[in-house]
């Protein structure tokens, strides 16, 4: 799957390292972008959640990373989006 959205997006699959966490998707980062996976039975919910993130751009006291895109592929939602800085938690 991630080979194929890479070609999609004209980026070598080399260039995203898979995040820690997720266990209902699969993300990767490249350094600028997130690119979040989303198997068929949770793809619906990839709407529910740009659009929370698109009404808190700018209404928070936090910084809110920004969808690029939004985008289905065999029934698998794709979700680009800006990756914020710092380190990601880890849990105890």
């Amino acid at each position: 799957m991630l080979a194929s959205v890479s070609e999609r997006l004209g980026q070598p699959v080399d260039a995203w390292q898979r995040l820690p966490g997720g266990e209902d998707c699969a993300a990767f980062g490249n350094g600028q972008s997130v690119l979040k996976l989303m198997p068929p039975p949770l793809a619906d919910c990839a709407e529910r959640d740009t659009e929370l993130l698109h009404r808190a751009q700018g209404n928070l006291p936090v910084a809110v990373p920004e969808v690029l895109a939004l985008e289905r592929f065999d029934g698998w939602a794709v979700v680009l989006l800006t990756r914020l800085p710092g380190q990601i938690a880890k849990a105890d």
